[in-house]
């Protein structure tokens, strides 16, 4: 594997710390921090419509809502700011689904794998485990 060039990485790394640095003061108050972040995926059925209405309340309460809807409200799927995805596709936060998979794809297929995985807001070893099972390219 070719590395980019080294001024080119140092831009990626100074874009990455700085956005990190931007999360980390309303991600660091937020309500469901150090919660099980299960409990914002719930799954269909009685039990995750119950999960959801928990997830919600937690929402409800949070001092930074607005700020996790709008860093984090175009990701398809789960709960985010009090929100479920059919909610915030509603709202046009999030585009249609084949425009987020055609952004995902030219991440994961341009981008080094530590940094396509922090655009897609993912661990590396989840884009890992990604590459893994489709190996001809992103499915």
């Amino acid at each position: 594997m070719k590395l980019p060039v080294r001024a080119e990485m140092i831009d990626h790394l100074t874009i990455i710390v700085e956005d990190c640095n931007a999360q980390a003061h309303w991600r660091k108050h937020a309500a469901c921090r150090g919660m099980d972040t299960n409990l914002f995926y719930p799954e269909a059925g009685y039990n995750g419509h119950r999960k959801q209405r928990q997830a919600q309340a937690v929402c409800a309460q949070c001092p930074v809502q607005a700020e996790c809807l709008q860093a984090l409200g175009r990701y398809s799927g789960g709960i985010v700011g009090g929100q479920t995805t059919a909610q915030r596709t509603k709202g046009h936060m999030i585009k249609k689904n084949l425009d987020l998979l055609q952004l995902r794809d030219h991440i994961i297929a341009t981008e080094p794998l530590e940094i396509a995985a922090h655009d897609l807001d993912i661990t590396p070893d989840s884009l890992r485990r990604h590459n893994t099972r489709h190996p001809e390219g992103v499915a």
